[in-house]
């Protein structure tokens, strides 16, 4: 059976908890990030969550251009944290994916979340998308399209809700 649910790397533990009948034997198992989705294996029609997160390293490129414009360029491959130049966050819903490539400060190992001016932003539409061909519905980034400006501040802030909260409490 497929399901069009999202889940997380962070499920795969809780998931396989709950499979194996070993909910509630972890001590610290309530401060988990991840849910998990067994009920979504017996039944992939049901909802799942709203939204994804995920977090990926810049390095600086062997192009003129700045890493967020030429990805495939990402010599971050076993580079340690201090040398990252940026830091991705995004959150990926249901028809959209939003990036924010912030400063990263290598003495700190931290981003920069304060920043005025963010190093770079993406935005992509993925209406239709049925992760079968991400690459198709990559193509054009939308962040400074006026048309997509509400959303664009939508999913910034709960990407911000949720990414700040994680760093700074772990």
């Amino acid at each position: 059976m497929r399901s069009s649910s999202m889940i997380e790397l962070v499920d795969l533990f809780p998931n396989l908890l709950e499979l194996a009948g070993l909910q509630g034997t972890i001590p610290d198992e309530k401060q988990l990030e991840g849910i998990s989705f067994a009920s979504m294996l017996k039944q992939p029609s049901l909802p799942g969550k709203n939204a994804t997160f995920t977090q990926y390293p810049r390095c600086a490129g062997s192009h003129s251009l700045l890493p967020w414009e030429y990805p495939t360029d990402n010599p971050c491959t076993q580079v340690e944290a201090k040398k990252f130049s940026s830091m991705g966050y995004s959150i990926r819903s249901d028809t959209m994916r939003y990036t924010l490539w912030l400063h990263w400060n290598g003495t700190i190992k931290k981003p920069e979340w304060d920043a005025m001016v963010p190093n770079g932003e993406e935005l992509y539409d993925h209406t239709g998308d049925d992760g079968m061909n991400t690459d198709t519905f990559e193509n054009e980034n939308l962040a400074n399209d006026s048309k997509y400006a509400t959303i664009k501040k939508q999913l910034k802030q709960a990407l911000l809700a949720k990414m700040r909260n994680i760093i700074f409490t772990h």
